[in-house]
């Protein structure tokens, strides 16, 4: 018989005959298990008695990170926009926008369906650049106008804002009838 074989112990047990070998565990296995426990008492001495963050809370910040990096590079865009408002290209890209997501409920050419006529002097909102940004921004869900600051881009909302300043006294046939607050220009 070998020496390793001698080394290994059996237990017999007396009443049913099984040999059983007592094996030594691995080193790499009793390693990982005590760097396991270690770890687990740090972990547990960090997040229960000293109060660490939890995941609810990380995610909190970085989340809060990220729309105060968004709100800098929106609010930058939005920097010129009465300049911008009136640049031609980004008429151009307005109507195509405008097209695309907006007549169903102000028509084809402003005149208003559903939504309110843009074509006249009558706002319900007001009618500075301002003020149209912060409706395709914010909507109206009272009235049934979804809000576009997450789906529209900071130049795609520029540019609508843009188009809808063009149709000012644009007349077109059978416009809907005048809603919200004259303004004089």
């Amino acid at each position: 018989m070998s020496d390793d074989k001698k080394d290994i112990k059996k237990l017999e047990e007396h009443f049913d005959g099984i040999i059983e070998h007592d094996h030594p565990l691995p080193n790499w296995w009793v390693a990982t298990f005590v760097i396991t426990v270690v770890f687990s008492i740090f972990y547990y001495g960090y997040y229960e008695l000293l109060d660490g963050p939890t995941l609810d809370q990380e995610l909190s910040v970085k989340m809060a990170e990220i729309e105060q990096q968004q709100k800098d590079s929106v609010g930058k865009a939005f920097d010129n926009l009465d300049q911008d408002v009136l640049k031609q290209e980004f008429i151009d890209k307005g109507k195509v926008v405008f097209a695309e997501k907006c007549f169903m409920c102000h028509g084809q050419q402003g005149q208003g369906l559903i939504g309110p006529n843009l074509t006249d002097n009558f706002w319900i909102h007001g009618n500075t650049s301002q003020n149209i940004l912060h409706v395709i921004q914010k909507g109206v869900p009272e009235k049934g106008m979804v809000p576009w600051e997450a789906v529209l881009s900071a130049e795609e909302q520029i540019a609508t804002v843009a188009f809808i300043k063009s149709l000012k006294g644009t007349n077109p046939p059978t416009p809907k009838a005048a809603e919200g607050t004259e303004y004089k220009d």
